[in-house]
């Protein structure tokens, strides 16, 4: 048995048949046994109601109740944060903060040690971190389409990652 975290793009790929990713995903879903699970993260359904937010500015909200029906028809595990993925959480962004070092003298925070692009200079994105630190914590294999290399590098084998898109 497996547990399978899905990443935001993964979910969006598997709603949307018009994607170019949706096949793929989709070749995946019916390879599962019947043993195996699916989650989904509490952050990935912060970026949902973000993005459908953000994109729908005049407050339609057709696509995001029939995309949110249809995960929820999936049934996924919903998965929180707790005291133990703020472990995991720490230790990754501590490992990539030693690893991709801020180009300034203020080594606090991050985000306000390069430029407003920090998270792409460093290989931190907030939300993915804290994704692969709940995948990381409760042995699950994180499934996207981002490449996250800084993380894996860091992460080493702790964190199992597959490419449905692909």
């Amino acid at each position: 048995m497996a547990v399978y975290i899905l990443d935001t793009c993964i979910w969006s790929y598997w709603f949307n048949p018009k994607s170019n990713e949706h096949s793929n995903v989709n070749r995946h879903i019916e390879q599962l046994s019947d043993n195996d699970k699916l989650g989904i993260s509490i952050i990935t359904w912060g970026e949902i109601e973000w993005g459908h937010r953000k994109d729908s500015p005049d407050g339609n909200t057709t696509i995001q109740s029939s995309y949110i029906d249809f995960i929820k028809k999936q049934k996924p595990t919903d998965f929180f944060i707790d005291i133990h993925v703020t472990k995991s959480y720490g230790k990754l962004r501590a490992g990539l903060f030693k690893k991709f070092p801020p180009k300034t003298k203020n080594h606090k925070w991050p985000e306000l040690c390069v430029d407003p692009v920090s998270s792409k200079e460093l290989g931190i994105q907030e939300n993915d971190l804290w994704i692969a630190s709940q995948a990381i914590t409760r042995n699950m294999v994180l499934v996207t389409n981002d490449k996250m290399a800084n993380i894996k590098m860091v992460a080493g084998p702790e964190l199992r990652i597959e490419y449905w898109a692909k």
